[in-house]
């Protein structure tokens, strides 16, 4: 029988083993990523966080900087107004339906003037 002799440069059983491993490695992470790229949905949810958090970060700081920069003189009298509101709900909602009404009477009047 013919000796076989092996190339030095030849890899090994073991280590064509190790390469197709690798290589479905490699493969299952790039189906991934693609996957990942084709969902359309999940990108455009996760920009509509980001873009919420960015909102909600920079009304925050607004806030700070108003409630900084707000005299305190003015800070009382605005809570003390909140407040008032919150009391008397009633009044308050009956005015702004009387302001509602009035300036739709207005628009109707001036609309029917026109034509």
């Amino acid at each position: 029988m013919a000796e076989q002799h092996r190339n030095p440069s030849d890899p090994t059983p073991q280590e064509l083993r190790e390469q197709l491993e690798h290589t479905r490695d490699e493969l299952g992470l790039t189906v991934e990523a693609l996957a990942d790229k084709a969902d359309v949905r999940a990108r455009l949810q996760e920009g509509a966080a980001r873009a919420a958090a960015q909102v909600r970060d920079a009304a925050s700081r607004a806030g700070r900087f108003a409630a900084n920069r707000t005299p305190d003189a003015v800070s009382a009298r605005a809570d003390q107004a909140a407040l008032a509101a919150k009391a008397n709900r009633t009044p308050l909602i009956a005015g702004a339906a009387a302001v509602l009404g009035v300036w739709l009477l207005i628009r109707c009047a001036r609309s029917s003037r026109r034509r």
